[in-house]
């Protein structure tokens, strides 16, 4: 099968206009040739300001879809014409210059059909969101093994081969996110593999404050058009964690639902503060 181009960088948007642009503009600035990667930005609702950045440059197109991160990313995924795929939340940024050049390298191993690192933060980040990357950091690294295999990869640093996610779609059931979840373990279940790299990480800009992190945590555990119970997400984690103490607690929402599927959560909270 050919591909137009080497990556398909999937940037989903809602209400963080100046926030996608600067996350299409560090992917623009890779030392990667830029005719071989395409941009696809999709906004939930309309941005006049987004169309009109994108209109300004030849490798990147716009797509909108309903209100929901899933099917935003469900719409981008129809349209790939890339050999990988990259997802990237649109308040990080690629500041490594070889990210893309590095990713090619590892996904051109037949033995790995996905790869993803950790987040950073920038340099002037809240308190809140130092403790959401480090929150963050420390559940990926709960499903690393010593080979560096996983189970999972972080929703807006994860990159795949195109024809290893051809057919498989987020659920769009859940509107906030957290779905990558389920979309890693459908691929873990279906014999792909997926690598962690520790040094492979992307910038995280979020500025939000506590009461931010925590509305978003309810909504992505609630994820109101769904019972957590029988969100792919959850089920997904229940096969994962089958041999642990699983709380019924998980409704908290969010990472903090998640912690508390974990029978020693205090080591995880450790890694955190």
């Amino acid at each position: 099968m050919s591909f137009k181009f080497d990556f398909s960088v999937i940037i989903p948007s809602h209400h963080r206009e100046d926030s996608a642009i600067q996350t299409a503009k560090s992917v623009i600035c890779q030392a990667f040739p830029q005719s071989r990667v395409e941009i696809i930005i999709v906004a939930n609702p309309h941005s006049p300001n987004l169309f009109s950045f994108t209109e300004q440059y030849k490798n990147i197109r716009y797509f909108e879809s309903p209100v929901g991160v899933n099917k935003a990313k469900n719409k981008a995924l129809e349209n790939v014409q890339g050999e990988f795929v990259l997802f990237m939340d649109d308040d990080c940024t690629l500041d490594n210059p070889l990210h893309l050049s590095i990713v090619k390298t590892l996904l051109s191993d037949d033995n790995c059909d996905g790869v993803g690192g950790c987040y950073i933060g920038a340099s002037k980040a809240t308190l809140a969101s130092v403790a959401y990357n480090k929150m963050a950091n420390a559940w990926l690294r709960q499903f690393v093994r010593r080979d560096s295999s996983t189970t999972q990869l972080l929703g807006g640093n994860c990159a795949y081969k195109a024809l290893t996610i051809d057919g498989i779609k987020f659920d769009e059931n859940i509107r906030y996110g957290g779905d990558e979840v389920g979309f890693n373990w459908s691929l873990v279940r279906a014999g792909k593999r997926l690598r962690f790299v520790e040094n492979l990480f992307v910038t995280h800009h979020e500025r939000g404050d506590l009461m931010n992190y925590i509305r978003r945590a309810s909504r992505q555990g609630w994820n109101k058009n769904q019972p957590p119970r029988q969100s792919s997400t959850v089920s997904a984690l229940r096969h994962e964690f089958k041999d642990m103490n699983w709380k019924e607690t998980v409704e908290v929402g969010g990472f903090i639902g998640l912690y508390q599927i974990f029978g020693r959560s205090s080591s995880v909270i450790s890694q955190i503060f």
